[in-house]
């Protein structure tokens, strides 16, 4: 061995144990640290992916006028990429050090634990996750390794720890997360609108070429979030009017430009559901006659104004716009689908594995648009077989399950997170554990948090005084901190 290389591994080994010693220190550290403020780790993994996000997108370096062209090229990021990756392992890091500290923690406590308590989400959640993302890197078609999808099941696990404590501070940095992603889609998109904007997109919105990415990884990222953040202020309102009104105001404008159809279509849906839940329902739970005359007189109107204003000819007008033609060919995802069929025949049991959908698998087919199967179902299948594709369906019918069994002390807000979450998995993956930095798992976390949390109690019995006020919100509607200290 030469000088040169004795000095170079020398180098290299010392930068190691100089990492390991710093991993062990920061470990030790935030397990002191948990003793005293372990109540605020798990709040704050929702925070910091929302941080994550925000510093991966401002420092990509992507060139959003290119996207109508190149996606790939238009999002590479050129010289600027290094410091993303850099600044998104710094942040998942950091979440990965409080979410060991947090479990450490709790295996060192010698107080009894409940042992009971929202476990058949927990471990549907984890079937799901051995399933899609262990399973098939070893056994799929083309088996890899990929240290990122381990990382998603920790923080899931400091959550379940989390179970028992109160939730309010969790839904507080969530939404004040969001709400800095909201404010600062709208800035960036003014003073820099390469980086958040892309133009010349075909939509929805007449007279309007653009569509805002903002500080998300994506438009149809970025638009979710704002429903998510809107459902959130809903729910758990702030407490500076000030402050929330903006909230509202700019998310509801990100929600308009992100231009993602399935998230317009949620807003419907879920914002069906929350007026149902206030005031569409009897005291024991049941539909109002009432409320049913009011959304048919209202279903009545819109077909009736159709009808005025010639529906063929509408419809003719539609089919020949962009927005028409995205709407018959599904953007292309009629043929994505048949192609994440094919990969499952391959392998029926364990699918192709966590690379599928990647550059390379993408070049393969020559569709540099398939950032997925564009279908949650199809996605399992494809990239994880019938192992993956029956434990998400389990793991979808827990995650429902409690997100019912939460709705009285979440305004209904854990259902319609549900209701939307679904909505999306028909066109879109937003249950795909590939990474903890994206809106998908942010939502995931915070629908599997609240439902787990609040599922755990059911309202207590009220005078009829009460239930006549507050017929639809049987854990009030003023403190949802109120209602958890009641019951827990």
């Amino acid at each position: 061995m030469s000088v040169a290389e004795f000095i170079y591994y020398g180098i290299y080994f010392a930068v190691v144990l100089a990492g390991a010693i710093a991993v062990v220190l920061g470990l030790g550290l935030s397990v002191h640290m948990e003793r005293r403020w372990g109540t605020l780790f798990a709040p704050a993994i929702p925070f910091l992916i929302t941080i994550g996000i925000t510093t991966g997108s401002l420092l990509s370096g992507r060139n959003l006028k290119l996207a109508g062209f190149d996606v790939d090229y238009a999002t590479s990021g050129g010289d600027g990429r290094a410091a993303s990756v850099w600044g998104l392992r710094m942040i998942t890091i950091s979440i990965l050090t409080i979410c060991f500290a947090r479990i450490i923690g709790q295996i060192l406590q010698r107080t009894p634990r409940d042992s009971t308590a929202g476990k058949p989400l927990f471990l549907a959640f984890v079937a799901f996750f051995v399933a899609n993302n262990l399973l098939n890197s070893a056994l799929g078609t083309e088996p890899a390794f990929v240290h990122g999808l381990f990382y998603p099941i920790v923080a899931v696990t400091a959550l379940y720890i989390a179970r028992r404590e109160p939730p309010t501070t969790f839904i507080h940095l969530a939404r004040i997360g969001l709400f800095l992603m909201m404010v600062l889609s709208l800035l960036v998109a003014v003073i820099a609108p390469d980086l958040a904007v892309q133009t010349g997109y075909k939509g929805w919105l007449p007279g309007l070429d653009i569509r805002l990415w903002g500080v998300g990884s994506n438009a149809n990222s970025i638009g979710p979030l704002a429903l998510v953040y809107l459902l959130l202020e809903y729910m758990q309102p702030g407490q500076l009017r000030l402050l929330r009104w903006t909230g509202i105001l700019c998310a509801s404008v990100v929600l308009v430009l992100a231009q993602s159809k399935t998230a317009w279509l949620a807003v419907v849906t879920t914002g069906s559901l929350l007026l149902w839940h206030r005031y569409g329902r009897t005291p024991l739970g049941h539909i109002k006659p009432v409320f049913i005359l009011i959304m048919l007189s209202l279903a009545t109107t819109l077909l009736l104004s159709l009808l005025i204003f010639d529906p063929a000819r509408l419809m003719d007008r539609l089919l020949m716009s962009d927005a028409g033609s995205d709407v018959l060919t599904l953007t292309g995802r009629f043929r994505i689908w048949e192609i994440a069929l094919m990969e499952w025949e391959r392998s029926p049991l364990f699918g192709y594995g966590p690379e599928i959908w990647e550059q390379a698998f993408r070049a393969r087919i020559g569709m540099s648009y398939a950032f997925s199967a564009h279908n949650q179902f199809l996605q399992a299948l494809s990239a994880a077989g019938l192992f993956g594709f029956i434990t998400l369906i389990i793991y979808l019918w827990m995650l429902g399950r409690y997100a019912i069994q939460a709705a009285p002390f979440t305004k209904g807000v854990s259902t319609a997170l549900f209701v939307a979450v679904l909505l999306r998995c028909i066109t879109e993956t937003p249950l795909t554990l590939g990474t903890m930095l994206n809106g998908d798992f942010l939502t995931q976390l915070i629908l599997f948090q609240i439902a787990l949390v609040y599922s755990q109690h059911q309202p207590a019995p009220v005078p009829a005084k009460t239930e006549k006020n507050h017929p639809a919100n049987p854990a009030g509607p003023d403190s949802l901190h109120t209602a958890w200290q009641r019951h827990a």
